[in-house]
This record gives C-alpha cells, structure tokens and sequence, in this order.
C-alpha cells in the first residue's frame, strides 16, 4: 500500500549570528570663518547612519556614513559652540554562509575612543574608533509534512504558531517646516528631535505613515553667551512603496531623526526671526504575517512497520510589540560645586534581553553628558551613566529564544546642578518589536516497510497501566493500534456530552461532577479567546449549558491534587487551540456565530460522525440557508431533546 503524504511550505527561522567591526575615525574639522575660533574643546561625539544593508553569502555590507561632532568653547566669550563633519563608510563584515528568503539586520554599537584636539583656533583633529554590533537574523523556506494517509498510518497532529516576515524597509525620508525664534540667533548649537507615527495605513505594496516630529533647537543671540532653545512641531505624511506588505500583515512603523538642516529666513518687524527647518529621519517599517498551520509530530502504522525519521524545525513568533516610556534618574558628584549647567545630551550602548528573575527584561546603558560651565569661567563635560531596564509586557516561554528589534530615543533630558551634584532625569522611549524563537520535532519522512504480524487471536482483551506523563499516541503505537479506538474503549470520544465528561472525572476521583459543571459554566475563562464569542446565559436564555460543545475530547493526564480550574482549563485549551484565526474569519464571512457553529456540529457529528461529515454539514447549510424552501434542518439527531414517545422528527427546530 502506497503512503500518500502531503506537505507545504513554512518560513522557519533561519540563521541568528552576531558580528562586531570597528569603525575608524580619523579627520580633520576646519572651523568656518562664520563660527568663532577655539578656546577649548569640550567634548567629541560620534555616531553612525547606516543607509543600506546588503546580503551575500557569507558577508554582511553596510555603506552609510559616521557623523563627527565637537563641541567647544569659543574665544572671546563665545561660549558654547558646535561643528560637525559627515564620513562616509563601507564596511564588509564576515559572516557564517547561510540561505535565507528573508532577514533583518540590527546595527547598534558605541564608541571605544575618541581623542580630539585643537591643533590651532581654526583647525581640530579627532582620531578614533567606533565599534558596530550587528545582529543578523534569517528566515528559511522550510518543506515540512502536513498530514499522511493510506497505509494504516495513524498521525498526532501539533500547530505550529509564528510569523511570516513579509516585508522590511529602511528609508531615509526628509520632512519640512519652519523654526520661529523671537529675535535672529547669532548661531545655531545643535538641533535634536523626537518623531512619532500616529497612524499607519497598509495597502498593497505600499503604506502610507502619519504623523510628527517634534524638533528642539538650541542657539545663541548675537552678544549673549547663554543658550536659547526653541522647538517646533513638523507634520509629515509619508507615502512609501513596501514590497510584500499586504492589508493582513501585523505592522510596526517608526521614525527616528538622524540630521537637521537650518536656513536663515526672513526677520519680521516685531524682531522675531524664521528659519527653515529640513528633517533627515530613518523610516523603518516591519511587516510580518502570522501563520498556524498543523503539522506531522509523530506517526506509525496500524499495518506496516514504519521508520520515522525526525526533523525539528525553529519557528519565529512575535513576541510583543513595544512602545513604552521610561524615567531615569541619577546622581553624583560634580568636581566643582558651582559649576552651572548649561546643556545635556543622552546616548545608548547596544540593547540586549536578559532574563531576571525569570522574566524577560530589555537592557541598555544609557549616558548622559551634561555641558557646564566652571567657576573659573571655563567649559567642561560631566557624564552619568544611566542603567535602563524594561521588563516585557510579554512573557517569553523558558524554552524560547527573544532578540529584539527596538531602538532608544530621548523624550527629554533634565540636568541640574544642586549642593554641589548633578541630577539627571532622562525620559527613554523604547520602540519596536521583540521575537521569540521555539524549536518543534516533528517528522521529516516515513517509510513503510514489511507488514506487521496479525495479532494473536487468543488474546481477547488487553489491559496496559499507563506511566506518569506516558501519552496515548505512545501507548497505540507500541500496540499498533488507532488511538481512535482507544479512545472510544476509554469512554471519551467525540460527540461525548458535558454531563458525560463531568460523570468521567468524579468516577476517576478527580472532582465531583457538579463541582465540574458548576466551574465549566461559570468560572472564568477570558484567558482564551473562544470564550469571548460565547454568550453569557441571560443572551441565551434557551441554552441548556454554557460549556456544551466546547470541552474538547482528546485524551488528557490530570494530577489529582489540581484544581478543577484547572481541569476544565485542560478541555478548553485544546479546543481554543484547534480554532485558528482563519477559522473565525471564515465564520463571519459566512455569517454564523460560534455557537451556530457547535450547535451545527454536534448535528453533523450525531447524524454521520464519519468521513461524510462535510457533505451532511453542506446538506444542512443548505437547508439552512436564506430562501430555502425548508428552512429547517429535518434531522433525525433532533429527537434526542425528546421522549421516545414523541415524534423523532423534529420539523419546526432550527438550529
């Protein structure tokens, strides 16, 4: 006899390296005739934008550029001042050789050294080196085995849960506005911002982002050495062409500043000053699929000896999506107690999850380097490391591996000075998503080999005392005989009633069945999402049980000491787990509600409970169905609600 098996497709998650590279920085910055000439320098600053990331066996190129900035303090009290210097990189970094039909690339980092000087008033020499972490991860078009038949085989089934990365975009957009100061700033300091995406619509193949950026300006009139900040609110609407990206698809959108460009306007007559503001910000957008398709875990045949050969397979889920605002605070010592602030700026090392706990929590170091200027009258830098912890909104199972793909911004940044310390309260945004990877065993292949020796006709019944923790798959297969029929030789097949189930547990000393029906009923369930589709008793006034038609049958193992939450939770999750998502979408487009659904059902199961069930299920739409001449299901099965002295036919009921 010939195995028939059926197969498909999955995206199982690929490959998940890590590779680290040094970014050297070694410039010259020329201080232009129209800023004032160095004093000192205060601090030096680096950072990389990476534009684009490509793929190829076994290397990983990012091309972008390093974005230089020193502050300084200028001759002839001019304070603090500022110049920068855009270097553009390519950077090659080595990796394993692996396939992938999709992927993300992760760059974060932080700088190892920077040594600057001012070689004279016009001219200052930066030497350094920043060190980039990439973290690359993949998905991998995986064949896997859906379901078998022919051959006696018998199958256990499991549900695979994960996502399909369906499309990636990093695109630098710019954005557009104007920055009114109340009198023309002498020079610009720097130019920081926050951006946040209201709204996100998806199309096919395209998205369409809403939203704005917040952008805060730091400056200086002409004559004053004190710093001015202003800020200004930049509406963007962002249409962008997104390859893979469907109305279905589970999106994450973010927008972070990365330059800001300022043209000097025009002055009115009140004295107030308008600039133009051009915004360069790097759009990210993330769309991923959900899939929940079942799959082969384990099989023999009734007939034949059978060799299995395993396969396990790495699915991808989504773990959480993430938009959460923390406060930091901290403290220390200033090295002179009358020093007065003046500005401060924030920066993040690499972000990482760990576990504390046993909980999943995202981790960053944080630094925050306040500006300030001393009692003798001379600039300096103060720093305060910050420790950021984000516990997840989600639990991540122990058996699961979580990265994350987020990133940092600063909402705000606060440094003062007080009794001779600094405080520091710095707001973090955390934006982006959390991935979580688990491993399945399933089976790869089956073969059939020579048939099985029939069984020994003196043996009338069989009696096996199951181990703790031993399955009925397990027990069937030693045994090569259907688990169906083991089944129903237990008194737990398909089509049992809630009354039945209850009467089972209190004849197993479990529960009394009224202890059984009573938490069936009543307790709460919220935690699955079948249950929201049930209606509470005083919507159905007419139904016999709450619970009917949704304690799953299959076989269970209950430890004697549980609650009967519990064990009724056990029947519940069985069934919450075999309606998938498509299975509701499909029900409301044909109109019905779940407990239609299990009503119909039960009629199907009572009048074939064989492989006719679809075609008597299709008999009864039919009958059921707007403008039938019926409209009414005719059905033996109805009598059951009746004495054996009535009629077995029930004409008038609809289900």
């Amino acid at each position: 006899m010939e195995l028939k098996v059926f197969r498909d497709v999955l995206p199982a998650a690929g490959a998940d390296c890590t590779a680290k590279a040094e970014l050297p920085l070694e410039t010259e910055l020329l201080i232009s005739d129209y800023l004032p000439p160095v004093q000192r320098i205060v601090k030096c600053f680096a950072q990389p934008v990476v534009l684009q990331k490509q793929l190829a066996p076994g290397r990983l190129t990012l091309e972008g550029y390093l974005r230089c900035t020193v502050y300084y303090q200028g001759e002839e009290g001019a304070g603090l001042c500022q110049t920068e210097q855009k270097l553009p990189f390519t950077k090659t970094l080595e990796l394993p050789s692996f396939g992938a039909t999709a992927w993300t690339a992760c760059v974060e980092g932080q700088t190892e050294y920077l040594n600057c000087r001012a070689v004279n008033s016009r001219r200052i020499e930066v030497r350094g080196a920043y060190g980039l972490v990439v973290s690359v991860h993949a998905q991998l078009s995986t064949e896997v085995i859906t379901a078998l038949s022919e051959g006696g085989i018998e199958q256990k089934l499991t549900t695979l849960g994960g996502v399909r990365r369906a499309a990636t975009l990093e695109k630098l957009v710019t954005i557009e506005g104007a920055l009114t100061f109340p009198k023309p700033p002498a020079a610009i300091l720097d130019i920081t911002g926050t951006a946040e995406v209201r709204e996100l619509k998806r199309m096919q193949g395209k998205a369409v982002a809403k939203g704005s950026l917040r952008a805060l300006c730091a400056g200086r009139a002409e004559g004053d050495a004190a710093l001015l900040s202003q800020t200004a609110e930049l509406p963007f609407h962002q249409i962008v062409d997104v390859e893979g990206l469907s109305e279905d698809c589970q999106c994450l959108c973010t927008l972070a500043p990365v330059g800001f460009a300022a043209a000097e306007g025009e002055t009115a007559e009140d004295g107030s000053a308008s600039t133009t503001l051009t915004a360069t910000a790097l759009l990210r957008l993330s769309g991923w699929r959900p899939y929940q398709p079942q799959c082969v875990a384990d099989a023999f045949s009734t007939r034949f000896a059978a060799e299995v050969t395993p396969q396990t397979i790495a699915t991808e889920g989504l773990l959480c999506t993430l938009d959460e605002t923390t406060v930091l605070r901290g403290s220390g010592p200033l090295p002179d107690a009358g020093a007065h602030i003046l500005a401060c700026f924030a920066s993040f090392g690499p972000v990482s999850l760990t576990r504390q706990e046993g909980r999943a929590v995202l981790t960053a170091r944080a630094v925050v380097s306040a500006f300030a200027e001393n009692t003798l009258g001379e600039m300096e830098c103060y720093e305060k490391a910050l420790d950021y912890a984000l516990p997840l909104p989600a639990d991540l199972p122990p058996d699961a591996q979580g990265y994350p793909e987020c990133w940092l911004t600063v909402q705000d940044v606060q440094c003062t000075s007080a009794g001779g310390a600094l405080e520091v309260s710095l707001t973090v945004r955390a934006e982006g998503a959390v991935l979580a990877r688990q491993t399945a065993s399933l089976v790869g292949a089956v073969e059939l080999g020579d048939p099985l020796a029939p069984a020994d006709p003196e043996v009338s019944l069989r009696i096996c005392y199951a181990q703790p923790g031993e399955e009925l798959f397990a027990i069937a297969r030693r045994y090569h005989v259907s688990p169906g029929q083991m089944l129903a030789a237990n008194d737990l097949a398909e089509g049992t009633t809630a009354i039945a189930i209850a009467q089972k547990m209190e004849s197993a000393g479990l529960c009394t069945a009224e202890e059984f029906l009573k938490e069936a009923n009543e307790g709460d369930f919220s935690a699955y999402t079948f249950w929201q589709y049930v209606p509470e008793d005083k919507e159905a006034p007419n139904r016999f049980m709450k619970c009917e038609g949704y304690l799953f049958p299959e076989t269970y193992e209950f430890l004697k000491d549980d609650t009967v939450h519990n064990y009724v939770a056990t029947f519940y999750a069985q069934f919450d787990a075999q309606f998938t998502k498509e299975m509701y979408a499909a029900l409301k487009k044909q109109g019905m509600t779940l407990p239609e659904l299990v009503t119909l059902a039960s009629f199907v199961q009572e009048e074939a409970g064989n492989s006719q069930d679809s075609n008597v299920a299709q008999v009864f739409r039919n009958r059921l169905a707007e403008g039938s001449p019926y409209p009414r299901l005719q059905s033996n099965t109805s009598s059951h609600i009746q004495s054996d002295a009535d009629n077995n036919y029930l004409w008038n009921w609809v289900a």
